[in-house]
């Protein structure tokens, strides 16, 4: 009798670790599509880029709108550059 129940504990116990990985195995696994590299831009469109997000920029702060952290804090800088009593300091 004892060794029916410990052999039932034993195929149960056998049966909780092996049945999730096999129901793993039994899914089949669909490829993730890989999204297309866009093409890399040249110096020109960078520059061009950048450009039109300089003017969004100060577009915005002419109209009055939020300024963000980022812009703030560029504008600090500069303001500190600017007003700096250091050559080296001004002109970096």
């Amino acid at each position: 009798m004892r060794r029916a129940r410990f052999a039932t504990v034993v195929a149960a116990l056998m049966t909780v670790t092996v049945m999730p990985q096999a129901a793993n195995a039994a899914v089949p696994v669909t490829p993730q599509t890989v999204p297309r590299a866009t093409a890399a831009l040249t110096l020109r469109q960078w520059i061009e880029r950048e450009q039109a997000a300089e003017a969004a920029s100060e577009r915005a702060l002419q109209d009055g709108g939020p300024i963000d952290d980022t812009e703030l804090n560029r504008m600090l800088i500069q303001d500190l550059a600017d007003y700096d009593e250091d050559a080296e300091v001004r002109a970096a």
